[in-house]
């Protein structure tokens, strides 16, 4: 049945798409000229295509009943039209700007310049079909070792971990069978899956039944930390599907891994107050619950949603190996240049601090599937003796 209350949202987006592509439209015109039929003729068409891939998405975001991967693909044409059309729109205020410089200063823009706008133009709109479609399209496999003189037993016990595949929109189950093939591929002892699984409601059932599946099939055991956006999403819903699947949710708690001195701790994202901040006195607290009763000699892998739980370890010997997500890896990296980096001290892959190792993982989805040098990824993790 159709969900009337999500109606008015995907009207919302619809009008903004369309308007976006006009404004986008009336650039491209400018930059040409009106002599442009051609362009007038093949733009409102290519409005009109991706316009149906994104109302395609939302009727079936709407209905719940969007898993398949052509709708997953569909989606992320629209949402690739849509951001090119963001894009064009700053170059449309420059443009703006200097033709009313222009009008003011009585000289016209001359053809060259027209040429220079316009190539930037469909240069961002390549660039964001290329970046979605990377962001969509590829989830590398990320192999490390780590090793400790605390292992007694011979071998390698391997761990799979992945974070923050916010299934929901242009990431649904059609990813997460993917995501798992990989994991399956490597033939690991135990999955870890890192927060930020949800971003719909309505994807928690049967994704945690795929996951019932997938550990069964491969008789290993599964665990699971809570993200923000498990909050965001449906935090009850989360908690009683939890409950009743072979997923083990380890909330500011701990387990035997191997049937050796592994022990896997598990905690909390610490809302400040109920908002979005992380609560740095509440994440002290929640560290503290989870190492109750862990033996003092063992290895201690933490898994913890966001990084910032490794500023509040602060090179106290608490854990060995911390693995986490929740920053994306910023996504989008060009050289030195990562718009997270100001917010995030850990932001993405392998950390050799003083008392621990740190592997933040840049997730295997994300709000939007626009990534640039910043592969979605899963991790594998061998532990064994030193």
């Amino acid at each position: 049945m159709m969900r009337y209350g999500l109606v008015w949202h995907y009207i919302f987006a619809i009008f903004f798409y369309g308007a976006i592509n006009y404004l986008a439209w009336y650039y491209f015109s400018r930059c040409c000229g009106q002599k442009s039929r051609r362009l007038n003729i093949i733009f409102p068409t290519l409005f009109v295509l991706f316009g149906l891939c994104v109302s395609y998405d939302a009727l079936q975001f709407v209905n719940g009943v969007y898993n398949s991967g052509v709708g997953e693909f569909l989606g992320l044409l629209g949402m690739s039209w849509l951001l090119g059309g963001a894009f064009t729109v700053v170059l449309l205020l420059l443009f703006f700007v200097i033709n009313l410089a222009g009008k003011i200063f009585r000289r016209q823009i001359g053809a060259a310049v027209r040429k220079v706008f316009l190539f930037i133009a469909l240069l961002l709109y390549l660039t964001a079909f290329l970046g979605m479609y990377n962001g969509w399209s590829t989830i590398v496999v990320n192999t490390q070792q780590f090793t400790s003189e605390k292992i007694k037993r011979p071998g390698v016990f391997r761990i799979a971990y992945f974070s923050d595949l916010h299934l929901g929109n242009v990431y649904n189950l059609a990813t997460l069978d993917r995501t798992l093939t990989l994991v399956g591929a490597q033939r690991p002892d135990a999955l870890l899956i890192g927060g930020d699984l949800f971003d719909d409601e309505r994807e928690i059932v049967p994704a945690l039944k795929k996951l019932d599946e997938f550990g069964a099939a491969y008789a290993i055991p599964i665990y699971f930390v809570l993200g923000n956006h498990e909050y965001y999403c449906n935090i009850a819903k989360v908690l009683d599907a939890l409950a009743k699947s072979r997923v083990k949710l380890l909330n500011n708690a701990h387990v035997q891994l191997s049937g050796d001195n592994v022990y896997l701790l598990g905690v909390d994202y610490p809302l400040y107050e109920g908002g979005m901040r992380f609560d740095r006195k509440l994440a002290e607290l929640n560290l503290r619950t989870a190492l109750l009763r862990v033996p003092e000699n063992s290895l201690r892998v933490l898994l913890a949603h966001s990084p910032e739980y490794i500023e509040v370890i602060n090179n106290r010997v608490l854990v060995d190996l911390v693995l986490s997500g929740h920053t994306h890896g910023g996504q989008v990296e060009v050289g030195p240049l990562n718009f997270f980096k100001a917010k995030f001290r850990y932001l993405r892959g392998r950390y050799e601090l003083p008392n621990l190792t740190a592997v933040v993982s840049t997730g295997v989805g994300g709000w939007l599937p626009f990534r640039f040098n910043c592969p979605a990824e899963i991790n594998i993790i061998d532990i064994e003796a030193k």
